[in-house]
């Protein structure tokens, strides 16, 4: 005798259908993150490794003071050059994140022949990583730490010029006199490699042309003129996402509503400015009743900046 399918039947073998009619691709695929290039030594080295159980990092400065006269017979007083050593401390933080996972979940993850702790390892990864990198930037007002983009010794300029309305020179004038400033600062011993700037900007500069006869970029310009190729130091602009205004105002860089970008001119040498880290460890797995417990760390200093005049923050209206 034939069976009648009842609703449950029809439901479960709509199921088993869609099932069979489902292709699962051979891969992952990893949902895609913005860079964090603060965190990866981009722009900013990472000089070393940080000693075990370190919470503050000291750096000496040196000065010297004197100049040298011309000696003759008769000369009464030959001049004495002194030296002093300052010191600075930074910060060192522990950023820690945990996984848990239940006995039951890790043997029915082994039977499907998924490894959940692996899975979980990209998580912690990205969620390390990515504090490391807000520091880095933005420092940590509770701390007393300060970041790449925001330290208060480093000059800035709240700038009167314009990318809404700017013309080809006012742009190329715009860069030029601030390499330029930051140069003469120093006496020619520091100088510009990088531009940080928000993605708009950079996409509004590669193209803008000049009229006439030679219909250079503005990007083309500023590197014929200043780029290592040329004898000068430049070695990229870059579009970077914390120069833009509404990143500088979520974390606290500029007050909310201020809507400025900021131009970032960052610095030839190495040395001008760094941090020090290590790499992501963990404490060895715990059972705490039914659940193992996995606890990772990261640490880091915040960002030491030992030439502040080698660079500079420029604030200009926000690009549309």
């Amino acid at each position: 005798m034939t069976k009648r399918l009842d609703a449950s039947d029809v439901a479960n073998a709509g199921s088993f259908l869609e099932r069979e009619l489902l292709q699962r691709l051979p891969r992952v695929y990893e949902k895609r993150y913005a860079s964090l290039w603060a965190e990866e030594g981009m722009y900013l080295p990472i000089g070393g490794s940080l000693e075990e159980y370190t919470e503050t990092i000291e750096a000496e400065i040196l000065e010297t003071v004197g100049e040298a006269e011309e000696y003759s017979d008769m000369s009464g007083d030959i001049p004495v050059v002194s030296s002093s050593i300052t010191t600075e401390n930074f910060n060192v933080h522990i950023f820690a994140v945990a996984t848990s996972h239940s006995i039951l979940k890790l043997k029915a993850a082994q039977k499907a022949g998924r490894n959940v702790q692996n899975i979980d390892l990209v998580a912690v990864d990205r969620a390390l990583r990515q504090r490391v990198h807000k520091v880095t930037v933005f420092g940590d007002k509770k701390r007393g730490s300060e970041g790449f983009f925001n330290n208060s010794k480093v000059p800035t300029t709240a700038s009167s010029y314009n990318p809404n309305t700017s013309t080809w020179q006012d742009d190329l004038d715009f860069c030029a006199d601030t390499i330029t400033a930051i140069a003469d600062r120093n006496e020619l011993t520091e100088s510009t490699a990088w531009l940080g700037v928000s993605n708009k900007l950079r996409t509004k500069w590669g193209t803008t042309y000049q009229t006439g006869d030679s219909g250079k970029s503005v990007l083309e310009a500023i590197m014929e003129n200043f780029g290592v190729g040329n004898g000068g130091t430049l070695k990229g602009i870059v579009p970077l996402n914390e120069c833009r205004a509404d990143l500088l105002e979520k974390f606290g860089v500029h007050p909310i509503g201020t809507n400025k970008d900021r131009v970032v001119f960052l610095p030839e040498n190495e040395d001008v400015a760094e941090r020090l880290g290590d790499s992501p460890q963990y404490m060895p797995p715990q059972l705490v009743d039914m659940n193992y417990r996995t606890v990772f760390f990261h640490r880091t200093s915040e960002t030491m900046i030992h030439y502040p005049d080698a660079m500079e923050y420029v604030d200009i209206a926000k690009i549309v």
